[in-house]
């Protein structure tokens, strides 16, 4: 008998998702909707900004992503599937719905969870013990950078093209003089220019803190972010951002902290990297810094759940 539940992602068919839903609903308990994607309110997908396709707004059916992540190989059961999520989430008395971003948060507005009790958007917090500025002259001379190396960062558990790897390419192709860094899972076959540096995976989260403060800037590409985990972390290694002028990303880079970009304007891409040299890090590290620690602190973030608690339970 839980005062409240709090859900967070429950895609990939390893929880039964009618029964759980039905018990929160028939015993009364106060439940919590994190959105860290869009799953809890489509008839399929996790993300549906790509394809640009907007039938989560009134019925989901014929899913253009049937095939994609968590597929099915022959069946289309979407129109079904948000009929019913449809049906078990409003029929849950005392519902609230979070946002990691405001971003995802309008977008529920939209969705027939507009009608929960509590909606509003908390973003996720990161340990900012961890990730603050920190010395990386050892870090340079370990991956064969010298101290004047002007260097562009980008992090993904592994790169391809969703991933911006192109991007990242024609950084390093138009801007032969400075180094692009890669941390995260390579491609075998891709031939790559001489100035971009693949280090592979980074299994600590010390070691990450490290890439993100020997950066000049940080680099994220992503076009379906609802948060966007490692622009907080860059901006708390006081390293400005150059990111994605869509979904989330644009909340989480205010003018003093870089800037934005059309995903598909290459030019613009590289211009905003160039306008963010021109100035230097120097200039940006303290608002990133101040940005980061108002924003993404823990303590902070953790008293907002509680605050939504408390306006889930009774009095």
């Amino acid at each position: 008998s839980p005062d409240v539940v709090i859900l967070h992602n429950l895609h990939a068919n390893y929880i039964h998702l009618p029964l759980l839903l039905d018990f929160l609903a028939k015993n009364d308990i106060a439940t919590l909707l994190v959105l860290h994607d869009c799953w809890f309110m489509t008839g399929h997908c996790c993300h549906y900004i790509n394809i640009g396709c907007d039938k989560w707004r009134t019925e989901c059916h014929h899913c253009p992503l049937i095939h994609t992540y968590n597929k099915s190989l022959f069946f289309d059961r979407s129109r079904k599937i948000f009929r019913d999520k449809k049906r078990l989430f409003q029929a849950i008395p005392r519902l609230g719905v979070i946002g990691v971003s405001n971003w995802v948060l309008q977008e529920a507005k939209q969705s027939f969870l507009q009608k929960a009790k509590v909606l509003d958007f908390i973003y996720n917090w990161i340990d900012l013990n961890i990730f603050h500025p920190l010395p990386t002259a050892s870090l340079r001379k370990e991956i064969g950078l010298s101290p004047s190396d002007y260097v562009v960062l980008g992090v993904a558990q592994g790169w391809s093209q969703a991933k911006g790897l192109n991007q990242f390419m024609e950084i390093a192709r138009q801007m032969p003089d400075v180094k692009v860094v890669l941390v995260g899972r390579f491609p075998t076959d891709v031939s790559v220019p001489r100035n971009l540096v693949s280090v592979g995976e980074v299994n600590t989260p010390q070691k990450l803190a490290e890439y993100y403060c020997m950066a000049d800037v940080f680099v994220n590409p992503s076009v379906q972010e609802t948060f966007g985990k490692v622009t907080a972390e860059a901006l708390a290694c006081g390293t400005p951002v150059v990111g994605s002028n869509t979904t989330a990303t644009p909340e989480l880079i205010p003018a003093p902290c870089g800037f934005t970009f059309s995903p598909q304007d290459v030019d613009d891409l590289l211009k905003k990297v160039a306008l963010v040299r021109e100035k230097g890090k120097k200039s940006y590290s303290e608002d990133c810094q101040r940005f980061a620690t108002e924003n993404f602190g823990k303590e902070g973030q953790i008293e907002k759940y509680i605050q939504c608690f408390h306006k889930l339970l009774p009095r």
